[in-house]
């Protein structure tokens, strides 16, 4: 577009020295038909300057409303994704940590089978060293009582073989008395 349409004012305010060679006065309304020409064509090439900034804007707000679209689209997309990664992340770590507390309950149920097992472990050993004690305790007793028997049959043995000796210390003089009183009948029945 040329300088002079650019300058040419519609409202016709004022007129340009170079395309008026007869200068006319506004008030009067009085106009020249090159002027009217030149105008009307400045107001043309305004009306398809001002079309085409329309264009030009409706086409920038569609690219911006487009590009806003596709914005919120994407984000909403990415949104989604991120969305959808932390609710798979929190599905794995609910199913992780369930796994954990079982594995915990395992645990603490085996720790607790093992601590009553050695809770029985241990008083059945308490109960083995209470009575290895009694039977000790009953060994020495039943010792003791063996020597003291031991003792008593011993002292009943001496006195048994002491009793022995005297039988046959007895029967020795009775076997001699005896052997002296048939040697007074043999002697007594040879004088008759």
């Amino acid at each position: 577009m040329s300088a002079t349409n650019d300058d040419v004012v519609m409202e016709g305010s004022h007129d340009n020295a170079d395309e008026t060679p007869e200068p006319q006065t506004i008030a009067n309304n009085t106009m020249t038909p090159e002027q009217i020409h030149q105008i009307k064509k400045a107001s043309k090439e305004k009306d398809k300057q001002i079309a085409s900034l329309k264009l030009q804007l409706r086409n920038s707000r569609n690219n911006v409303e487009h590009q806003i679209k596709e914005h919120r689209e994407a984000t909403h997309a990415h949104f989604q994704s991120v969305k959808e990664e932390l609710d798979d992340e929190i599905e794995n770590l609910m199913a992780e940590n369930e796994l954990l507390s079982r594995l915990l309950e395992d645990k603490r149920e085996d720790f607790n089978d093992k601590h009553e097992k050695l809770l029985l472990v241990s008083r059945a050993h308490a109960r083995c060293v209470g009575t290895r004690y009694q039977l000790v305790q009953a060994c020495d007793m039943q010792e003791e009582t063996i020597s003291r028997q031991s003792n008593q049959l011993m002292q009943r043995r001496l006195e048994c073989e002491a009793k022995d000796r005297r039988i046959l210390q007895l029967t020795a003089e009775i076997e001699e008395l005896v052997s002296h009183a048939n040697e007074e009948k043999f002697e007594e029945a040879h004088e008759k």
